[in-house]
């Protein structure tokens, strides 16, 4: 039923409309009308409505009532009015009604594919529609004729027609996460919902195509795809039964078009029959749609090109894939996929030379193909690419997280650069693989530093510059990031600018200055998008990471969560598995940061499988995977986080956490508060202050010391918080520092400004905790009634962080009404009196008036109207 509710429910609004004879219920095969149907006539069997169900069929549409034979009586009335077809259908008409006399409610007649109904049965169930009194149930397969008298049941109004649409992307989620008992990880999720487009009997069937060729797997908790998925033999039989008995002609152009994926109709023309594309587009079977000035056909559904694919043999394969280059090649190739889509071809058909194969391999690579780009790079290896094929081959090594390999296969391809430009891409490469690949810091740094003094060209210079600023903001020397950050931002372009812009953008945030972070960012974004997509390693959503993560820290948390999630989006479509995890990290913490703790968990798991399959980089694995392990903190599940820590202390040490400190210290302090030893959490925080107060990271310092200051310690540091809101900008530093002075000074009232300052900005699990503390100061210094308000502020808060538990929160618990309590309350509340409370429950007036008293106090009202109001709050 996922993605089905709303038309369950117009049903049964329907069924229980008496002046409605029905209803028609349209779409596709296999899009679950039958199964809605069945579940809408259950549900009427239940509700104590007869019930009775038929099938139009191929072979009964030739015999009059062959569908409703069942239900019609043989007795010699019938038989004799055989001939008199009026009295024939008024007899069988009272027949079926008949089923339902006697009985409260009226017969719910099931018809299913009504649209194979023979003429008879379809007038038959027209009448019955008309008449009222009985509730026709149809289904009817969309695009096919049906006879005239389903067709008139709609038109006419006596059973409306509902169309069920294929499911959604987020209802392909719900049905997989329901049938599989977990979480899917998007690039998979995707696949499956573009490949059945929707329809729930296709999704079923490549569910299970999965399975039996085990090419569905689980790392942790999210399940993917790993490899390709043979159509199963009920798939086959589907596709089939709708291409059985075409035209040679017509299924030579459908074997083209399976191996084409998508092609202009111009090309496809010169290849076949342009009448073979015009009977295939009138059947149905493929789609002609108009791109500007170019047409292009393909099929009608992904998956009928998987079944001709995998129906076709090697040779004949390899004939098709030739003729597709050879005209391809012949019309110019003139689109930017037309290079990739001619060297694929040319590969898997053996005829191939060099120049096409790297030239092929370096637009995979920027497209993030990997394995795409290897097969391509080594054919054009065998058949004699030069130096460059080298450099693309250590650069996919490093990509693809084999840092040992690449750095072996890098380190000597600087002494046989030709020129500068060639060894700018040498060392840039080696200089990222040392650092993000091999935590290497000072091997980076000097990689950086000998290749600038050996080159002359000023913009490769800057390039390896940036390069090395990129080595100290990771290394967390922020001001010295800047030192050289600054003049480059100054004086570079191209993509020497691009890079710098996307340094800068973090060094700007970690030193506080969020807004010129925000500037820089954008600037790399629109510098990087008119570069070649070959021009560096990175996708340009890298600078959209940047600027999320600079939103996330100046408090803009619905800003930035909305940017992480359409840039994930254009991730996926473009099967950029370099930018999905480093999305997906900070989309965890940017929720995290909202106090959506069970969300942000959901995502770092995913971002941690993701990264354990592609074994790339170790730094963003550790990241992820302290992000996991601080949101399992927050949900109160310590030893869980604990284990996800204790995995990150095993992994290679060379696997730096210096990059971005926040993630790692958050992790370990709150594990530890999670575990209960928050003493250990404090002396965390602490070293991580001063480190960061040293090196220039003040954005990261204010964090920190917040943290301390909700863990008790706040006036050990509400001095330097206040000091830093003069160099960290935003308005969540400014919030923070509001609440650090009220946890430090115990003022109520400003701890409920900063709630609802916190708020505001969607950081509710601050916020809530905030109002927890307010109440605990009101509780001590004016007693439990006082406190109620903000303890019900601070409850409804609470609910909406999905589980998350802190010390904060976990003193300031509430008062709680005691089941008798509630129970008076309730009646209270409900308008009785004491006297008749008392009566109900057998109690004294007394008791009724000291309890109802002590609800009072703990609710923080004073008469009854308040009190129901207080009560009929879902979240107190």
């Amino acid at each position: 039923m996922v993605g089905r509710r709303e038309p369950f429910e117009r049903v049964r609004a329907l069924l229980a409309d008496l002046t409605s004879g029905g209803v028609l219920v349209a779409g596709p095969a296999g899009v679950g009308k039958t199964r809605l149907a069945v579940e809408c006539l259950q549900a009427a069997a239940a509700a104590g409505y007869p019930t009775a169900r038929v099938s139009g069929t191929r072979s009964a549409s030739g015999l009059p009532f062959g569908a409703l034979a069942p239900l019609l009586p043989g007795d010699e009335g019938v038989a004799r009015a055989q001939f008199d077809r009026a009295e024939l259908l008024r007899r069988a008409a009272t027949a079926i009604i008949r089923r339902g006399q006697g009985q409260d409610r009226r017969l719910v007649l099931m018809v299913d594919d009504a649209h194979l109904l023979d003429e008879v049965s379809a007038i038959l169930v027209h009448q019955l529609a008309e008449s009222r009194a009985v509730f026709v149930l149809a289904t009817v397969r969309s695009g096919e004729a049906a006879p005239d008298p389903v067709v008139s049941m709609w038109k006419d109004g006596a059973a409306p027609r509902i169309d069920i649409a294929p499911l959604s992307l987020a209802e392909v989620e719900a049905l997989l996460s329901t049938a599989l008992g977990g979480s899917v990880d998007g690039p998979s999720l995707r696949f499956l919902a573009h490949r059945s487009e929707g329809n729930p009997l296709f999704l079923r069937e490549l569910v299970l195509a999965a399975q039996d060729a085990g090419a569905l797997s689980e790392v942790d908790g999210v399940m993917f795809l790993t490899g390709p998925l043979p159509p199963s033999n009920r798939l086959i039989e589907l596709v089939e039964s709708r291409i059985q008995g075409l035209p040679d002609d017509e299924r030579e152009a459908l074997d083209l078009l399976a191996f084409a994926e998508d092609l202009g109709a111009s090309i496809l023309s010169w290849l076949t029959y342009p009448v073979s594309l015009e009977g295939l587009e009138r059947k149905g079977l493929i789609t002609v749609v108009r791109d500007r000035r170019r047409v292009d056909a393909r099929l009608a559904h992904p998956l009928h090109g998987d079944v001709l694919r995998h129906r076709t043999g090697v040779l004949r394969a390899q004939s098709i894939k030739k003729a597709l280059a050879d005209a391809l090649a012949s019309t110019g190739a003139r689109r930017r996929e037309d290079l990739l889509r001619l060297a694929t071809w040319r590969l898997e058909a053996g005829d191939y030379d060099a120049d096409l194969m790297l030239r092929a391999a370096a637009q995979a690579r920027a497209r993030c193909d990997y394995g795409l780009a290897e097969r391509l790079l080594s054919a054009g290896i065998e058949v004699g690419g030069g130096g460059e094929a080298a450099l693309l081959s250590g650069q996919l090594l490093y990509l693809q997280g084999r840092h040992h390999e690449a750095e072996a296969r890098l380190a000597p391809l600087s002494a046989l650069a030709s020129d500068d430009a060639a060894r700018g891409r040498v060392a840039a490469t080696r200089v990222d693989n040392l650092w993000y690949g091999l935590g290497r810091r000072d091997q980076a740094v000097q990689a950086a530093a000998e290749a600038e003094q050996a080159i002359a060209d000023p913009e490769v210079r800057n390039i390896l510059t940036a390069r090395r600023a990129g080595v100290l903001r990771g290394a967390s020397d922020t001001r010295a990031a800047l030192a050289l950050i600054e003049p480059l931002l100054a004086r570079t372009s191209g993509p020497a600018l691009a890079w710098a812009c996307q340094i800068g953008a973090v060094a700007f945030v970690q030193a506080g200055h969020l807004d010129r972070a925000i500037a820089v960012a954008d600037r790399g974004l629109v510098v990087h998008r008119a570069l070649p997509a070959d021009a560096l390693l990175w996708r340009p959503s890298i600078h959209e990471w940047a600027r999320s993560y600079a939103l996330t820290e100046a408090g803009r948390l619905n800003e930035a969560e909305d940017q992480l999630r359409a840039g994930y989006e254009r991730a996926l479509r473009e099967g950029s598995i370099a930018a999905e995890p480093y999305l997906l990290w900070q989309l965890s913490i940017t929720l995290r940061a909202q106090g959506l703790a069970e969300t942000s968990v959901r995502w770092a798991r995913e971002a941690v499988s993701l990264l354990r399959r592609a074994g790339w980089p170790g730094y963003l694995l550790r990241f992820s995977m302290a992000e996991l392990a601080h949101g399992l903190a927050l949900l109160g599940r310590g030893s869980e986080a604990m284990e996800v820590i204790a995995e990150i202390d095993a992994l290679p040490a060379e696997a730096t956490e210096t990059i971005f400190p926040l993630s790692i210290i958050g992790a370990r302090a709150w594990t530890a508060v999670a575990a209960g030893d928050v003493g250990r959490a404090v002396t965390i925080l602490r070293e991580a202050a001063s480190r960061h107060a040293a090196s220039g990271s003040l954005a990261v310092e204010m964090a920190v010391s917040h943290d301390l200051a909700r863990l008790g310690r706040a006036a050990e540091v509400v001095d330097r918080v206040t000091e830093l809101t003069k160099e960290v900008e935003g308005p969540l530093a400014l919030v923070r520092a509001d609440h650090v002075r009220a946890l430090a000074a115990g003022d109520s009232d400003g701890l409920d400004r900063a709630s609802l300052a916190f708020e505001a900005l969607g950081a509710l699990l601050l916020a809530a905790e905030a109002a927890a503390m307010a109440a605990a100061v009101q509780r001590r210094e004016r007693g439990t009634r006082a406190a109620a308000p903000a303890e019900r502020r601070a409850a409804m808060l609470t609910a909406r962080c999905e589980g998350a538990t802190t010390p904060a929160l976990a003193a300031a618990a509430p008062a709680v009404l005691s089941p008798r309590e509630r129970e008076i309350a309730a009646l209270a509340g409900g308008g009785l009196a004491n006297r008749e409370i008392a009566e109900r429950l057998y109690l004294s007036v007394r008791t009724v008036e000291n309890q109802l008293q002590r609800a009072y106090e703990k609710l923080g009202v004073s008469n009854r109207a308040e009190l129901r109001d207080a009560l009929g709050s879902p979240d107190h």
